[in-house]
């Protein structure tokens, strides 16, 4: 810690160790690991030093726990509860995905922790703003960036119900207005008042999970 080769010479390290344990490097998430034999599946994603793993069976996990463990000083967290701004809920046949606590911090970091709540994701009238005549753009768009941001962010990994909105508005980050900002606080609005939205995908073959700090 503290060289700036530091993360570069851990990064190359762990994954010379990852590649001679039989594991192949995900090429669409170079994070992503994957390990297949006829005793089990496991997938291992790391986040600079931070590791999680999903394992078809428990046998195979603990393997996996060990030789990490032999080569690396860690902490097993075991099973994972919070990752990135991701609480999960990891359950006998499906893995609950919600980010309720990080809707609550953009609420607050935004001021619309008050704001009345919204029922659809998006105004119906979006597509038809007249940006040209009936809105000026903003002499400052850092907010309206800010705000964006944490929206791909939050669509990207459960929240699926505002992609279309955020994809409309990610259009604008050059020049956008204050009908865009608008735009931006109705999302807020929305989430507001739908929360609590967890994505249940199945766990197709793969059932256990736990975190791993170095």
């Amino acid at each position: 810690y503290g060289l700036k080769q530091s993360g570069r010479n851990w990064n190359n390290l762990l994954h010379q160790f990852l590649v001679e344990q039989n594991f192949v490097q995900s090429l669409s998430g170079t994070c992503v690991y994957v390990r297949e034999s006829d005793s089990g599946k496991v997938i291992i994603i790391v986040w600079v030093d931070d590791l999680i793993l999903a394992s078809s069976n428990a046998v195979v996990l603990r393997e996996v726990k060990r030789l990490l463990s032999n080569k690396f000083k860690m902490k097993d967290l075991g099973p994972i509860s919070y990752f990135l701004g991701i609480e999960f809920d990891v359950k006998q046949d499906s893995i609950e995905m919600k980010q309720s606590k990080y809707v609550e911090k953009i609420l607050s970091k935004f001021r619309m922790s008050d704001c009345n709540p919204k029922s659809i994701p998006c105004d119906p009238r979006a597509n038809k703003l007249d940006v040209s005549s009936d809105s000026k753009n903003l002499s400052d768009p850092k907010l309206f960036r800010e705000i964006v941001g944490s929206l791909i962010y939050l669509m990207t990994c459960t929240r699926p119900d505002i992609c279309y909105v955020v994809t409309l508005l990610s259009q604008h980050l050059t020049r956008p207005t204050n009908a865009h900002l608008n735009l931006c606080k109705f999302v807020l609005k929305y989430l507001k008042g739908v929360n609590f939205v967890s994505w249940c995908p199945g766990l197709m073959g793969v059932m256990l999970l736990t975190s791993i700090r170095r």
